[in-house]
């Protein structure tokens, strides 16, 4: 195995809410490049197993994660690690969109305008380059300083994807993105994610079978605390191995 075309590998990796076991000691490497989507009933850690790559779980108490979980080259949970660093080189999108009571331009800038003021002569263009990855920019280009909670869901959902892309991170996390988005809106997300893959790596939970389908290069499927299945998108989601993928599957149709 090339260890170079992971992105991130989980190894014998268990976490925890206090002594309430979410996973248990599993194994997984993601690929490079791609999209894995994440798929499994409600409440079995999707989003728990999602947040550990970027350590966003450690601000939730009780928390504790065994094993090790390797995000570009580094067990993220040694006592060294950069947590900051981190999480600006993996980006997340979570299921309602994230935006701040501040103007369209202020939401695009808001992180990098924290972590790295040095570079403020770049903001406007930064921020254009943002917007054009999202395909948000032809539509705010002359309305920047209006509030972003003035767009609709589906532009601040672009919005604040594009905030997460102007810090330029390797990785992506993507939390039910467009469950809460009307379904034009939600293609646009697809066809954003399928874009994307081709310069970054991407985890995507979803409960759409059919989003699943469409962008997944790769899906596991967790259940009862581990992970059951998992293999390329198109044969897991058509033909699983396993009977309680069949079942969660069979749900749906």
């Amino acid at each position: 195995m090339n260890e170079n075309q992971f992105d991130i590998r989980i190894e014998n990796t268990s976490l925890y809410y206090g002594s309430a076991s979410v996973f248990k000691q599993i194994t997984h490497y993601f690929a490079s490049k791609a999209v894995t989507s994440v798929i499994g009933p409600s409440g079995t850690g999707k989003s728990t197993l999602l947040r550990t790559f970027n350590r966003m779980n450690d601000r939730i108490e009780g928390f504790r994660a065994t094993g090790d979980v390797w995000v570009g080259g580094q067990n993220i949970y040694e006592e060294d690690i950069d947590v900051y660093a981190l999480r600006q080189s993996v980006g997340i999108v979570f299921q309602k969109p994230c935006v701040f009571p501040k103007s369209i331009y202020e939401n695009v800038i808001f992180g990098i305008k924290r972590l790295q003021p040095e570079r403020k002569k770049e903001f406007a263009d930064l921020t254009e380059q943002a917007l054009r990855k999202v395909s948000l920019w032809t539509e705010v280009k002359d309305r920047l300083n209006e509030p972003g909670l003035s767009l609709s869901q589906g532009q601040q959902q672009r919005l604040a994807l594009a905030r997460t892309l102007i810090s330029k991170p390797d990785i992506l996390l993507m939390d039910e993105p467009t469950s809460s988005l009307d379904p034009r809106s939600a293609r646009a997300i697809e066809d954003l994610i399928l874009s994307l893959k081709e310069n970054h790596t991407i985890v995507l939970v979803t409960h759409n079978i059919g989003q699943a389908k469409r962008v997944s290069d790769e899906t596991i499927f967790v259940c009862n605390g581990e992970i059951c299945e998992s293999g390329p998108a198109e044969k897991l989601l058509e033909n699983p191995c396993c009977q309680e993928t069949r079942d969660y599957l069979n749900q749906g149709r």
